[in-house]
Order: C-alpha cells, then structure tokens, then sequence
C-alpha cells in the first residue's frame, strides 16, 4: 500500500448497530419503519469498514440543508429526540476532528448531532 497511515471515514447514520439502543423513540420509529433496508445497508457498510487499519465510523443526526453552526455534540451515544445536523457541520467534524493528525476517534463509531 502507498499510503500505509491512510485513514478511512465512513459516514453512516444514528441508530445503525449498535447506536440504535440510544436513540429516542422517535428515532426508532423512524430507522425500524421508515428506512430499515437504507440503515441495514449501512450496518454491512460498517462492518466492511472496521476491517480496515485505520478507520473513522461518523453517525450523524439527519442531515440537513441548512448553514453550518460551528458546534456539535459527539459521542458514541449521542442523539436526541429529532436529531438533526447540517451536513456543513458534518464536513467540519469530519476535516478537523477525524483526519490526521487527530486520533480521538481513530477506531470508533462516533453519532453526531447539535447538542
């Protein structure tokens, strides 16, 4: 491999694996009745991805259309009651937080959503 370090972020979804025991009721609903298939995908996605060296799984809250806020809540049991997140915000969390030199979350599953 060229790059040996090289890091893979995947962006998936709250309430996929196991993420979906901290999510709201609402979130519930709406991941086991709404887009179960889109989240089973997601799950096969992950797997796939933690057999790589080095990797990133980013959850975020729904993603929306809206101007970026500069601030986020992330953890690997973050969610909410109607947990949003304008995907401006998810490239900032994912740039500055996920790539090299950072390794907080190297290896981890992290949901992201505004606090």
């Amino acid at each position: 491999c060229f790059f040996p370090d090289a890091r893979m972020v995947c962006i998936s979804s709250i309430g996929v694996g196991d993420h979906y025991q901290h999510c709201s009721l609402f979130a519930k609903f709406f991941a086991s009745w709404i887009i179960p298939e889109a989240l089973a995908d997601k799950h096969l996605q992950e797997e796939m991805v933690r057999k790589l060296k080095n990797w990133v799984v980013v959850r975020p809250g729904g993603l929306i259309d809206a101007p970026a806020k500069g601030y986020w809540h992330a953890a690997e049991d973050a969610c909410g009651f109607y947990p949003t997140i304008p995907r401006a915000d998810v490239a900032s969390f994912v740039v500055n937080e996920c790539l090299p030199p950072q390794s907080s979350w190297l290896r981890r599953n992290v949901a992201l959503v505004h606090s």
